[in-house]
C-alpha cells in the first residue's frame, strides 16, 4: 500500500519526471531500454522531484501483500489467494 501511495502522488504529473512520457527515463521495454532489470536509480532523470524517489515508474512490478482488486485503493476480498501486482 506504501509504494501505491508514493507512485499515485498527485503533483500535477502525469508521470515521475513530468507530463510526457519519455522512455530514456524509466526502464519500461520501449526505446533503448537495457531488456532487463536494472538497480534502483539507473535512471536519475526520472526521479519524482517532490518526493525524491526513484523508479516509481517501470523496471519491475511490485508484489504487494494485499489482495488483488480491480479497482486501485479498492478494499479488496481477503478471502481470496490472488495478490496484487503494482507498477512495471
Amino acid at each position: 500500500d506504501q509504494w501505491e501511495v508514493a507512485a499515485r502522488y498527485d503533483d500535477g504529473r502525469l508521470y515521475p519526471w513530468g507530463n510526457d512520457f519519455d522512455a530514456a527515463k524509466a526502464n519500461t521495454g520501449e526505446g533503448e531500454s537495457v531488456g532487463q532489470t536494472t538497480a534502483v536509480g539507473i535512471y536519475p532523470a526520472g526521479m519524482q522531484p517532490t518526493l525524491k524517489l526513484y523508479d516509481l515508474s517501470g523496471n519491475v512490478w511490485e508484489w504487494c501483500r494485499n489482495k488483488y482488486s480491480n479497482l486501485a485503493m479498492e478494499t479488496a476480498d481477503e478471502s481470496g489467494d490472488s495478490r496484487a501486482l503494482r507498477g512495471g
